[in-house]
């Protein structure tokens, strides 16, 4: 019905012989969410309205605003600085396009409740191990984003304990940084996700990885020489770990936010049971995290793909500027007992 929204490329020379014809058919995020939105108010009695979320990336790989205007909706409000987010109107139809994180991908309110998918693209007719693996992951996400709501509201508290399967994949998980040798790491994550299939993706790291913590990758401290200068100090005692995150939360530094305000770049803080903390990330788009695996790499996961040792719980909080990270870092060493 929708032909229009699947994009007809020469495919590059390690996929050709791989898809079905002479083309590869893309069907991005943005154009899945143009799709099923268009389906909804077609097809719904007495819909009116439906929101879309693309974020800015997956905005950008589709001309919304064109699409749309071919299907009678035109942009009758513009909001912020992207060419595509506004309200659209056609006659009697309304299509809110935004981005903003953490409401779903597709949005609509009904007569009998509300209706929220996550949408992923990706190519359609291909059979490269590549492409179809990373479908995969894209609808393991999907899934995890949806099943069950209060696993993903990660405000004060907020349990995760999952079933059996996601505890083994935890433990797995755990069993893998503790192998010293990081370089195999990357092996082994591999090798996990065939046999337990997860979303956790390796990502580049700017600095060494052994050389910065997962408290110094979200306050930015790696690698800075006045951060150094303190955790070097001495005994090297005093540096970004659990007793600074306490240090903060005990003296209200960090404002906490829920599930519906959360912004990408603001702080996943994990803790056990009992309170204490464990582990820290970044919020990232699609209820992503992105974050620091003791000695090892840097990785893009969901919420609860990590390794078991870093809790059970999670709390949101609004990030700081480095600035303010260190500013506070600075009165924390005071306070241990180092003179300026």
């Amino acid at each position: 019905m929708f032909d229009d929204l699947v994009v007809e490329l020469d495919p590059p020379a390690n996929r050709r012989g791989k898809c079905k014809g002479d083309k590869e058919r893309h069907l991005t995020e943005a154009a899945v969410m143009l799709a099923y939105g268009m389906h909804l108010l077609r097809t719904v009695p007495k819909l009116q309205k439906v929101d879309l979320h693309p974020d800015g990336d997956h905005g950008k790989r589709f001309e919304i605003v064109q699409w749309l205007s071919a299907q009678g909706f035109l942009l009758r409000e513009p909001q912020g600085k992207t060419a595509y987010c506004g309200t659209y109107k056609s006659e009697r139809q309304t299509i809110v396009v935004t981005s903003t994180p953490g409401k779903g991908d597709v949005v609509a309110t009904t007569d009998e409740g509300i209706i929220v998918a996550e949408c992923k693209g990706g190519i359609v007719n291909t059979a490269h191990a590549g492409q179809t693996s990373r479908l995969r992951k894209g609808l393991c996400e999907a899934v995890g984003l949806l099943i069950p709501t209060d696993r993903r509201e990660a405000s004060r508290g907020c349990p995760a304990h999952g079933d059996a399967a996601e505890r083994r994949l935890r433990q797995r998980l755990e069993e893998m940084t503790h192998v010293d040798d990081v370089s195999r790491h990357p092996v082994l994550l591999a090798a996990l996700t065939r046999e337990r299939p997860n979303t956790v993706a390796l990502l580049d790291s700017a600095h060494p990885i052994r050389r910065y913590t997962c408290l110094m990758h979200v306050f930015d401290f790696a690698e800075k020489p006045e951060y150094a200068a303190i955790a070097t100090h001495g005994l090297g005692r005093i540096y970004a770990a659990g007793a600074f995150a306490h240090w903060l939360l005990d003296r209200g530094l960090l404002v906490e936010v829920t599930h519906t305000d959360v912004r990408e770049g603001d702080l996943v803080f994990y803790f056990s049971d009992d309170g204490r903390f464990k582990h820290a990330g970044l919020c990232q788009t699609k209820g992503r995290v992105m974050s620091k695996w003791g000695i090892g790499h840097l990785y893009e996961h969901g919420v609860f793909e990590v390794p078991d040792s870093y809790g059970d719980k999670v709390r949101l909080f609004r990030n700081l500027s480095y600035e303010e990270a260190f500013g506070h870092f600075m009165r924390f060493a005071e306070d241990n007992g180092m003179v300026s």
